[in-house]
């Protein structure tokens, strides 16, 4: 999992409820080498994949929207 810790470890605070709005509407974001990836936002030639995929350099990881969803209600509570 460390992928979508590092992720968003490097959202800066202040964009950090800019950012989970566009992850709660299926918009992927990049920042510093870390990237969050939904299917929908995949070129016709990209590696087709189910849920979220977070990377980070040659690591990634694909979890579920129900694991995303509730990574993002976390922060809100605890963040914003």
């Amino acid at each position: 999992m460390f992928p979508v810790q590092a992720f968003f470890n490097a959202i800066p605070s202040d964009e950090l409820e800019s950012t989970l709005n566009s992850l709660s509407n299926k918009i992927g974001y990049s920042i510093n080498n870390c990237h969050c990836l939904f299917p929908d936002g995949l070129d016709s030639d990209e590696e087709q994949f189910t849920g979220v995929r977070f990377e980070i350099y040659d690591d990634q990881v694909t979890i579920t929207i129900d694991e995303m969803t509730q990574i993002i209600e976390t922060l809100r509570k605890d963040f914003c």
